[in-house]
């Protein structure tokens, strides 16, 4: 599966819970920090402080040591709108993992890496998906 079609995808799913403009533009975008390495002054500057914030909620930190799983989830939670994308992107992760699981391949050419169709992965995505819908 294309990388995009990843990012239409949540966005897609951010819409059809109901959420607005500024949600979908920032699932649209929710990978973008950490995979393209956009800044937090260059989102704010293009797409205004609510979307840099809800991006910034679904983002992973890079320091290092990193927190605690538990904790760096409990980060996504922020507000109902991180909450929306999160959701969104953990499920559309897993909806495309089933996919390419039931097709018996991963490409490491897709916009997810070959190892995602791991086990583990699945589990992680799994809780993390769980994490999100209970907590909200």
């Amino acid at each position: 599966m294309p990388y995009v079609a990843h990012l239409l995808g949540v966005a897609a799913l951010v819409l059809e819970d109901g959420g607005d403009e500024d949600e979908a533009i920032a699932a649209l975008l929710h990978d973008a920090m950490e995979d393209q390495g956009l800044t937090r002054d260059v989102l704010q500057l293009r797409f205004g402080d609510r979307v840099c914030e809800i991006v910034e909620g679904c983002t992973e930190s890079v320091e290092v040591p990193r927190l605690p799983w538990r904790e760096r989830k409990l980060l996504h939670l922020a507000t109902v709108s991180v909450r929306r994308v999160t959701m969104a992107d953990k499920l559309h992760n897993v909806r495309s993992r089933k996919a390419s699981s039931s097709l018996g391949f991963c490409k490491a050419t897709s916009w997810m890496a070959a190892n995602h169709c791991a086990i583990g992965t699945w589990l992680t995505a799994a809780q993390s998906l769980i994490f999100v819908r209970i907590a909200r």
